[in-house]
């Protein structure tokens, strides 16, 4: 099988598998949710790559530092960053009026994303960049994922037909 059908199969699993609801009686989110959460995370990817690589480069610069050291300690800070930041976009725009999650799920989700994406791209053969796109949006993908699995209603809904009635007092 070519790259190509396996990246498609990756990516048409992990979407079947956020899109579904955790329980019956639970809504589905509304149509951009999702875009949402791939932006912001996508946004946070690039973001926090380059400002967790600025900082470890800040914090780790001294005199007797060679460029090779750092490279190293920018790339490190930027994979750190990349989890954080990812994690934190995709968390920010899941968590609304209607729904909550956990971060911690969040996180993990981006960090085995980061990781699943470094050995997409180690066992790369060519440089499409198509295949490139997808190993830089793993991290986002995997926050989806698991920001999703701990996602909850905040709000119970209400049963339908049933009527609220209000009189101006407040219990």
């Amino acid at each position: 099988m070519k790259r190509r059908s396996w990246a498609f199969l990756l990516v048409t699993a992990l979407v079947c598998a956020v899109a579904s609801p955790s329980s019956a009686e639970e809504p589905r989110p509304r149509a951009g949710y999702y875009g949402g959460q791939f932006l912001a995370g996508m946004a946070g990817t690039g973001a926090g790559f380059f400002g967790g690589g600025l900082i470890a480069v800040i914090l780790a610069r001294d005199d007797r530092n060679r460029e090779y050291e750092l490279i190293g300690n920018f790339v490190l800070g930027g994979l750190i960053g990349t989890t954080v930041a990812t994690a934190g976009g995709v968390y920010l725009v899941g968590t609304n009026d209607r729904f909550g999650g956990s971060f911690g799920p969040t996180w993990t989700g981006a960090i085995a994303g980061t990781l699943g994406g470094l050995g997409w791209m180690a066992l790369m053969e060519d440089t499409d960049p198509a295949l490139i796109a997808l190993g830089v949006a793993f991290p986002t993908l995997g926050a989806i994922f698991g920001f999703n699995t701990s996602r909850h209603l905040k709000v119970t809904p209400k049963p339908e037909g049933a009527v609220e009635l209000s009189f101006g007092f407040e219990w």
